[in-house]
């Protein structure tokens, strides 16, 4: 592989120290912070650690250059590269990464918003509180309804007397025993299934608050709202989304279309959409300005008061569980949560965001053409579109930070349309709508119409590269952050890069652990994900042919099946590893391999590659009796054959 930092013109030793730390890889390993207010916002995939990416920024570029990240997402790069005085770009193919990130960067007279927020508050605030008032059960005073409870009914396969799925025993994952026979019914909820309200958390300003069960006007209001549901929906279209839900991976995934949920609006109870309704006309009647700002707090909202939404008392207490945004898993006891006590939540939320970051000190929202010609006030552009084909000159970026897409591990546009359909109608942005995949870089799960497979996810990758490559400054760096269990994303992502024209310093590659905090959402990725991310530095000199470099041994493919179970052999001499670790440790030892071996090859020659790893499956979680005939995995840990213990082989449960 050729060392591209000793290949740096001496024409450039004149040049300071710390000016020279832009064209050598990040190395260092930082302790990774958890999120700050102002992305706490609103809710977005896979955000990175910003003291992280703050780190990148400063590396790789100085004070009044341009920082472009192909991949915005939830804005990172963005606002830390705004924040320390630089001019920034963005592109996405989603519209809510565009949304969110635009509210991030904008500047918010914070006075004005509070007032917007109280006006908006007041004037649904009949419609709302009709629907969460009760009386309290100590002193029959009216009281509030912080949450109501509400349970699946569905009728004993055993029996055929229905029964509340809240007031059963749970034995085993979704099963339940049947109260009147005891017959074991595996239970998903059914657009349509019969429902009861079973419990309620009743706030009183005298009493305080309790968890207790329904009157019988709250019953009959609960009846009366699910009666009349179609209609309202037909009164509400303005507001409410009537999309439906279209065929997809996550779709898939969750057999939504099997069980009856075609639309959107099924993903929310009457009492939660009236309120909704009510709080977006609200909003419409405010200042243009103020608008954007009160519809993240609106859009974030819908987290809470959704009927994903439910209540784990061992680790919230009496707060309701949010949608955690990763699928579309309905469960069978769910949470209508007070939408106006949610809503005021979540405005409170956007304003320690911006009291932490509230705009650059001047300038406004730009094209990304005038930031990157340093047009007069142009500091920040957020554009949804897709960076296949960017607007933007030749060698006008200075550095390209960004988080590409994992591959398999979330389908951003499937996820986020349930926040975009909430939006008002906006061609220019996208929002309001469904969200086009065509340029999205994502490989798909489960098969459907138009799915994608790793090959159109590394010809996506390979075509924003090229951007890349063509709008950045020659010497100048590409630096990324990924992680992904599978060799498929890997190879995926370094032959795209290498047929782009990068090269990767000696030393470009280093792993950053994740936030310690967040180690919990590893489950939402596949069961052995490596909680944090290798850092890769590219970098932009002169196109060379792979084929002309000299080196003195070939690279041997390190992505063989027998290469991959020798290296791991190797990784697991020092000692036994739990799954986790061990991808850590092997992807920390292959990577630099592959970067090397994938170098060297011709077009065709990495394409057959890609073909070939695509069908190594070796570490998919289903079928590992190959891995498992040359090392051992008991008590939770893999070991080499030679030095494993005596104990029982263990099912693979990674």
């Amino acid at each position: 592989m050729v060392d591209t930092f000793s290949a740096v013109s001496l024409s450039q030793s004149s040049r300071r120290k710390e000016d020279l730390a832009r064209f050598v890889p990040f190395q260092a390993e930082l302790l990774a912070r958890p999120h700050r207010p102002v992305y706490r916002m609103h809710r977005y995939f896979a955000r990175r650690p910003h003291n992280v990416m703050a780190a990148l920024v400063e590396h790789f570029s100085v004070v009044g250059e341009v920082v472009l990240d192909p991949f915005m997402g939830g804005g990172v790069t963005l606002v830390e590269g705004c924040e320390r005085g630089r001019r920034v770009i963005g592109f996405d193919t989603s519209p809510i990464a565009g949304f969110v990130t635009r509210t991030e960067l904008a500047t918010v007279n914070l006075d004005e918003y509070r007032a917007s927020v109280t006006r908006v508050t007041k004037s649904s605030r009949e419609t709302i509180r009709d629907l969460y008032t009760t009386s309290c059960r100590s002193c029959t005073e009216s009281a509030r309804v912080l949450w109501f409870e509400h349970s699946m009914e569905p009728t004993c396969i055993g029996c055929g007397v229905p029964f509340v799925v809240a007031r059963a025993q749970k034995v085993g994952l979704g099963a339940w025993s049947c109260p009147h026979c005891s017959a074991r019914n595996r239970i998903a909820p059914q657009a349509g299934m019969s429902e009861q309200l079973v419990a309620m958390l009743v706030h009183c300003e005298k009493c305080g608050s309790a968890v207790g069960d329904p009157l019988q006007s709250d019953i009959d209001l609960d009846r009366d709202l699910s009666r009349d549901r179609e209609g309202l929906i037909k009164k509400l279209a303005r507001y409410i989304p009537t999309a439906q839900i279209p065929d997809n991976n996550m779709q898939r995934e969750s057999a939504l279309h099997k069980k009856g949920y075609k639309y959107f609006h099924q993903f929310f109870s009457t009492r939660q959409l009236i309120s909704l309704a009510s709080l977006r006309a609200a909003i419409e009647e405010e200042p243009a300005a103020l608008r954007d700002v009160l519809l993240l707090a609106f859009s974030s909202t819908l987290r809470f008061g959704n009927r994903m939404v439910t209540r784990n008392p061992a680790w919230r207490g009496d707060r309701p569980l949010e949608w955690v945004g990763t699928g579309f898993w309905l469960p069978t006891v769910y949470l209508d949560a007070n939408l106006e006590y949610e809503f005021q939540r979540r405005a409170n939320a956007v304003v320690k965001g911006k009291l932490d970051f509230n705009g650059p000190a001047s300038g406004g929202e730009s094209s990304a053409a005038e930031v990157a010609s340093h047009a007069p006030g142009a500091v920040w552009a957020v554009e949804t579109r897709s960076s296949t084909k960017m607007p933007l000159p030749d060698s006008s970026i200075d550095a390209i930070v960004t988080d590409p897409p994992y591959g398999s591990y979330v389908h951003y546009a499937d996820m986020s349309n349930f926040w975009n359909v909430w939006l008002p109608r906006d061609e220019q942005r996208g929002t309001g709508t469904l969200i086009g995949t065509t340029e999205e870089a994502v490989v798909a799960r489960k098969r459907f119409p138009g799915a994608k497979d790793s090959s159109d996810y590394s010809r996506l990758l390979a075509d924003v590269f090229a951007e890349c490559f063509r709008v950045l400054r020659p010497g100048r760096c590409m630096v990324l952050t990924f992680n992904n269990r599978e060799p498929r994303a890997w190879a995926a992502l370094i032959v795209a890069a290498c047929k782009a024209g990068f090269h990767v310093p000696t030393g470009g590659v280093v792993f950053q652990p994740g936030v310690s905090n967040y180690r919990h959402t590893a489950r939402t990725r596949r069961s052995g994900s490596v909680h944090g991310d290798f850092i890769i530095t590219f970098r932009k000199l002169p196109r060379v042919d792979p084929r002309s470099v000299v080196r003195g041994s070939e690279v041997e493919d390190p992505l063989t099946e027998e290469a991959c179970i020798v290296r791991i052999e190797q990784v697991l001499g020092a000692g036994p590893l739990d799954t986790e670790q061990l991808m850590r440790e092997f992807y920390k030892s292959v990577i630099p391999d592959l970067i090397e071996h994938i170098w060297g090859l011709d077009s065709t020659a990495a394409e057959e590659l890609l073909l070939r790893v695509d069908r190594l499956d070796l570490f998919n979680s289903e079928r590992q009796e190959r891995l498992r005939t040359r090392l051992t995995f008991d008590g939770g840990l893999w070991r080499a054959r030679a030095t494993s213990g005596a104990g029982k082989q263990g099912k693979c449960n990674s």
